[in-house]
């Protein structure tokens, strides 16, 4: 896993997501990726398996009017169980009231 956007609101706040909160997630990470999305919208991280294509539409944000879209298909059900620090920081980013994110736009 690899952030193609840190800074953005979803990935640093209300919790910084790092290198580190990828380790240790469980199998199937991602599912029903984006392979092509519109210009409003902004690729956030990349992805690869060992000698697989790099996947850049795992994660997809855009601002629309006062509000955010967000397209996740990070299997993040799939690391609960196991309480996965890294994917219960971006739950908590994701839920962010719209104000709060669209003041820190990204």
């Amino acid at each position: 896993m690899r952030a193609l956007a840190p800074d953005h609101p979803l990935l640093s706040w209300p919790n910084r997501i790092d290198a580190a909160d990828w380790e240790g997630w469980r199998h199937e990470r991602c599912v029903h990726a984006a392979m092509r999305w519109g210009d409003a919208y902004r690729p956030l991280l990349a992805m690869a398996d060992p000698g697989a294509p790099e996947i850049t539409g795992a994660l997809l944000s855009g601002v629309f009017g006062e509000g955010r879209h967000s397209h996740v298909a990070l299997a993040l059900h799939r690391q609960y169980p196991d309480l996965v620090p890294g994917a219960l920081r971006l739950l908590a980013n994701l839920v962010q009231p719209a104000g709060a994110v669209s003041s820190r736009r990204g």
